[in-house]
């Protein structure tokens, strides 16, 4: 037989099979009942749900590897507090912001890495991203801190304060800790 008449076959009988299956999947046809049957091959298949323990046997806990709900302590969260800053010239990210706006993202975050590290204005302060098309610069604090409203209220004050850039504010958009 042909190499190539082979394969289309092959193809062919393997979409047919997933095609099937997922019918029945879809119908519910692959239900257990209740009892142990016997395959054709011999093999006992478990029930498809176990049997519900009797009064007089003890039921034990199943062994979980999930952390236990976390209790309250004294310790505070730490977070990422961050900020969205426009800049305008003459600041030194503003070029950073015109480059992402030009679609060249990677190149101007590795501008706007390399100019926030030469300035000691902006020490304890990271890039973090462009907001859509580069209009806004989000930087991050470096460091976990324990009251992220209190280091964006300094920051964003800090930041306002300072010639070029056109306005600083928190950053109120929920983001996930990123471990």
């Amino acid at each position: 037989m042909e190499v190539e008449a082979l394969r289309t076959w092959g193809l062919a009988a393997s979409a047919a099979a997933l095609a099937s299956a997922l019918t029945i999947a879809a119908l519910g046809g692959c239900e257990q009942p209740a009892s142990t049957p016997a395959t054709p091959t011999g093999v006992i298949v478990a029930p498809a749900t176990p049997a519900p323990a009797t009064p007089a046997e003890p039921t034990a806990e199943p062994a979980t590897t999930e952390t236990p709900p976390a209790k309250l302590t004294s310790t505070p969260t730490r977070t990422t507090p961050t900020l969205l800053v426009r800049f305008e010239a003459p600041h030194p990210l503003a070029r950073a912001q015109e480059i992402a706006a030009q679609g060249r993202v990677a190149e101007a975050g590795r501008a706007a890495q390399a100019t926030i590290r030469g300035r000691g204005d902006l020490r304890g302060l990271c890039f973090d991203r462009f907001t859509l098309g580069g209009a806004e610069i989000v930087l991050k604090s470096c460091n976990p801190v324990t009251d992220g409203a209190a280091f964006q209220r300094r920051w964003s004050t800090r930041l306002n304060a300072m010639p070029g850039v056109d306005y600083a504010e928190p950053n109120a958009i929920a983001q996930p800790d990123r471990r």
